[in-house]
């Protein structure tokens, strides 16, 4: 039980910090990206970019979860 738990710790804890490195990494480049002053906001490269933001943003949120979840187990006892 032990094991388990030090295992299920250790997957929260890699879930969670993998969240900031993919943050600064990839989806600031599109942060930047997105905030250039010259950016036509009606264009199809803006559209594209937003639809790039999206499917990362999805990404980080699912491994955000991921991690509370592991902590909701690690915490009740599972």
């Amino acid at each position: 039980m032990v094991v388990q738990r030090q295992r299920v710790l250790v997957d929260r804890c890699l879930a969670d910090d993998l969240v900031i490195p993919f943050t600064l990494l990839v989806i600031a480049a599109t942060n930047q990206q997105l905030l250039a002053p010259g950016l036509d906001k009606n264009s199809p490269a803006t559209r594209s970019l937003l639809q790039r933001w999206g499917r990362l943003h999805a990404v980080r949120s699912v491994v955000s979860l991921i991690a509370a979840g592991l902590f909701l187990a690690l915490a009740i006892g599972v």
